[in-house]
Formats: structure tokens, C-alpha cells, sequence
């Protein structure tokens, strides 16, 4: 099996068997360097002409080896880096349809929160006005009271059982709105 084996498809393995290769043509193109400026050393030209021959094609192998295992290292680092961007991608993009849907968790709380503010706010504001009513309702009945109190009062004049006199009726609403609870004289007066 050869690094252009086409039944060699994994890069990683294609990777390790060039790199694998490439040491020992190294080593050859290096001996075959050495031996070349020995026998340059020693004059002996007819082994370095025939040395020189042999190198030609074997810096050519050992380049096309470097190549190949410099071009595959690349490729296995561009992949590499390729799978990690679009595995950020994948990520963020979960994170974001994540968050989106966080953000409709909490729209559809916020439109509950605020129907139910609203509820309770319009609730209060019916139980103000109750309050308000009820408190001129008061008022009303206070007066009636005292109507009636001095109507008696009239009445049992006319028979000679009372002295004439003025009565007054309760003030209990009149006090409360004067001053004894803040809270219902703002009520009642509309600045609540």
C-alpha cells in the first residue's frame, strides 16, 4: 500500500505513510551527498559523475515525498480547521435557536404577567371606586341620619315630650373623611 494507493482514502493514514517515507530518501540523498564529495575528496571523478546521476532522481523522489507530506499535513490541518468552524457554527446556531426560544418563553410570561398586572390593576381600581362609592354612600346615610334625628326631634316637640332643640346626627364619615384616615379622604376626593 503507497500514499497514491487509490484504496488508501483516510488522509490521516495517507499522512503517516508519506511522512514515513520521506526519512529514509532523506537519509539516501544525504549519504549519497556525502559519498559524492568523497570521492570529489579523493578526484575520483568517474564515481562522482555516477553519484551525481543517482542524486538527480533521488532529490526528485525526495522532493515529490516532502511535497506530498507537507501538502497532506496542510489539507489534514485545513479539514481539520474546516470541521471545528462548522463546528462553532453548528453550535452557535443551536445557541441561538436556543436563546430564541428563551425569548418566547419569556414574551409569552411577559404577555401573562402583564394580562394579569392588568387584571389586578383594573381590579383595584374598581375596588377605589367601590371605596369612593361607598364612602359618599356613607356620607349620604350619615345626612340621612341626621335628617331623621332632627325630624324626631320635631316630632316629639309638637307632642310637648322634647324641648326644642337642635340635634345633630353621627360624624363618623365626616371625621374619616377629614383627616382621621388619609387613605379613603384621598380616595374619596379623586386624588387616588
Amino acid at each position: 500500500m503507497t500514499v497514491t494507493d487509490p484504496e488508501t482514502t483516510d488522509l490521516g493514514t495517507r499522512l503517516s505513510m508519506a511522512q514515513a517515507a520521506v526519512a529514509p530518501l532523506r537519509e539516501r540523498v544525504s549519504q549519497l551527498e556525502q559519498d559524492l564529495n568523497a570521492a570529489l575528496e579523493r578526484s575520483d571523478y568517474d564515481t562522482a559523475s555516477n553519484l551525481q546521476a543517482e542524486l538527480g532522481p533521488a532529490r526528485q523522489e525526495y522532493g515529490v515525498a516532502e511535497a506530498t507530506a507537507r501538502v497532506l499535513a496542510e489539507m489534514q490541518q485545513e479539514i481539520e480547521n474546516t470541521r471545528q468552524a462548522e463546528q462553532r457554527r453548528i453550535a452557535e446556531q443551536q445557541r441561538r435557536e436556543e436563546v430564541h426560544r428563551q425569548v418566547e418563553d419569556m414574551r409569552a410570561t411577559e404577555a401573562e404577567s402583564m394580562d394579569e398586572m392588568n387584571r389586578h390593576l383594573a381590579a383595584a381600581r374598581a375596588g377605589v371606586d367601590a371605596v369612593k362609592q361607598s364612602l359618599q354612600t356613607a356620607l349620604s346615610h350619615q345626612g340621612a341620619v341626621g335628617v331623621a334625628r332632627q325630624e324626631i326631634q320635631n316630632l316629639l316637640v309638637s307632642i310637648g315630650e322634647a324641648e326644642p332643640a337642635r340635634v345633630f346626627g353621627p360624624s363618623e364619615v365626616s371625621a374619616v373623611l377629614e383627616g382621621r384616615n388619609p387613605i379613603l379622604r384621598a380616595i374619596y376626593y379623586g386624588q387616588i
